[in-house]
């Protein structure tokens, strides 16, 4: 298959690798959902020009949030509310990564590690910064989990964005003073105490459980022995304003942990994908994505251990971002002369659309009108016949 999609290989070995793994309801459900996603599986409506001339299909998204196929609406509606809130100044992006030991331990607590890790980086990150020292003001942050590598191992970290500078207790806008936001080697130090403390407690109280084969003497063990080591914890340069750093957190937040677009062949039982290696640098100083090939079955397991829970929050705002700070977001806006905040209407579909690069509306051919619904299709088991269209119309996938 020279051009394949992650749904082809889904659809093609999901049923047989399910035959060998105990795997949780929700990541069934979920890629039982990208299986059928633009398919008459979910259903559709059919749509005709007010003249007559052209009758055709649109098939439903599964609108799943690891869907690589179905991500950009709900991506964009995302963006476009963030675009709104976050403030004109300057931002950092910090990411905080825990070491490889612990993905066992992540692997089988993903809820209580995920509140952990999220409730450290958020005290690490409040604590220096509201320090008289650093910056003295509560910043705004936007923090993003995410759980994997370029080549689809579990390596949960979190991405970052965080103003530079905050609002102090006196209600004026500070600006960070210097042009790092924090001292890295403080910054880690910090971030492993907490994380580490906070994985300790809740191994005490029993609400972290050991990995199968180890007891909990070894787990808070290895916990002492990990706060011995250096923790990967990076700031980056400031940003002078947060949209590209937004954009790049909102992969995350929708499209799983591999689009299509990496996808370069998948035949024979095989997948290649271009694959990320960040400790080997192309041409131009990026992550080299060399050719990765998997069987089917390994490349299934890669994937499906990054679905996350129902109604887990992967992305999560703190501080002046948070929402029940709209009065102090305000007053910052108020400061740095913006405008009041108008979050105004959703984003909608065709407005999301006509910001994709060279896109037009499908009119008809004709009369050059635009189609309205005239029916719905309900959920089928196969494609429906050629009694759902008109002569000369086209049958399509959306």
């Amino acid at each position: 298959m020279a051009s394949a999609t992650i749904q082809d290989v889904l659809r093609d070995g999901f049923a047989r690798y399910r035959g060998k793994h105990k795997l949780p309801w929700h990541v069934i459900h979920a890629v039982n959902r990208m299986i059928g996603c633009r398919t008459s599986a979910l259903g559709g409506h059919v749509e005709r020009c007010r003249c007559g001339h052209l009758e055709r299909v649109w098939y439903n998204s599964c609108k799943h949030r690891s869907c690589p196929q179905c991500s950009y609406l709900g991506l964009e509606k995302w963006l476009d509310k963030q675009r709104k809130r976050v403030l004109s100044c300057s931002h950092y992006h910090t990411i905080f990564t825990v070491p490889d030991k612990l993905n066992n331990v992540w692997a089988y607590n993903r809820r209580t590690f995920a509140d952990l890790l999220f409730a450290s980086v958020r005290n690490t990150l409040m604590k220096l910064l509201g320090d008289e020292e650093y910056l003295g003001a509560e910043p705004g942050m936007i923090m993003a989990l995410h759980t994997w590598g370029g080549n689809l191992f579990v390596h949960p970290h979190i991405h970052c964005l965080v103003t530079g500078g905050g609002l102090t207790r006196d209600g004026k806008w500070r600006t960070v003073r210097k042009k790092c936001l924090l001292p890295r080697k403080v910054l880690m130090i910090i971030f492993r105490g907490k994380f580490l403390d906070a994985l300790r407690k809740a191994a005490r109280k029993g609400d972290l459980q050991p990995p199968p084969g180890m007891r909990q003497s070894q787990l808070i063990g290895l916990l002492n022995k990990l706060g011995r080591r250096v923790w990967n914890v990076k700031i980056l340069d400031r940003y002078d304003h947060a949209q590209g750093v937004l954009t790049y957190l909102g992969r995350y937040l929708r499209g799983g942990p591999i689009s299509n677009g990496r996808l370069i062949s998948f035949s024979d039982g095989e997948v290649k994908f271009r694959g990320k290696n960040p400790r080997e640098l192309d041409e131009h100083g990026r992550p080299s994505r060399k050719p990765l090939t998997l069987s089917t079955d390994e490349f299934i397991h890669r994937l499906v251990q990054h679905i996350p829970p129902p109604r887990k929050q992967t992305v999560r705002n703190y501080g002046l971002y948070a929402n029940n700070k709209a009065v102090q977001l305000s007053t910052c806006r108020e400061l740095l002369g913006e405008i009041p905040l108008d979050p105004g209407k959703p984003l909608t579909a065709r407005e999301a659309l006509a910001r994709v690069p060279g896109w037009q509306e499908e009119l008809c051919p004709k009369c050059g009108g635009p189609a309205d619904i005239i029916r719905p299709l309900p959920k089928s088991r196969a494609p429906p016949g050629r009694e759902a269209a008109c002569p000369g119309s086209s049958s399509l996938n959306r």
